[in-house]
C-alpha cells in the first residue's frame, strides 16, 4: 500500500486511516488490515498453485465511506484508557471530520 500522500485529499484519507488504526492500538486491539495482495501470491505458490493473471482496482473513496471510517475510530476510541489521551484523539477525529465536510474532492 502506498502511504506517501500527493495531493490534500489523498493527505486527508491516510490521516484518517491513521487515527482508526491508532484508536485500535490504543484500545489494545488488532487494527483493521486487508490482506496485501504479495501475501496471497506467496502463499498460493507455497501451495505449489501460480497465479495465470491479476488486476489491482483502484481505491475508490467517498465521503460516505470516509465518515464511516471516523464514527468505527470514535466507537474503537470508548476503549482508550488514558483520559487524556482520548480526549486529544477526540479532537483530532473532530478536526478530521470537519476537514472531510470541507473536502470537494471527495464528494466527486
Amino acid at each position: 500500500e502506498d502511504l506517501t500522500a500527493k495531493d490534500k485529499t489523498s493527505h486527508l484519507i491516510l490521516d484518517v486511516d491513521a487515527l482508526r488504526d491508532a484508536t485500535f492500538v490504543l484500545g489494545r486491539r488488532r487494527p483493521y488490515r486487508e490482506i496485501p495482495a504479495w501475501w496471497v501470491r506467496e502463499r498460493v505458490a507455497v501451495l505449489g498453485l501460480h497465479t495465470v493473471a491479476s488486476q489491482t482496482f483502484p481505491r475508490r473513496v467517498t465521503t460516505e465511506k470516509i465518515r464511516r471510517q471516523l464514527s468505527w475510530a470514535q466507537e474503537e476510541l470508548a476503549r482508550v484508557p488514558d483520559v487524556n489521551l482520548k480526549a486529544s484523539l477526540r479532537k483530532h477525529l473532530e478536526s478530521l471530520r470537519a476537514r472531510v465536510e470541507r473536502s470537494g474532492q471527495l464528494r466527486r
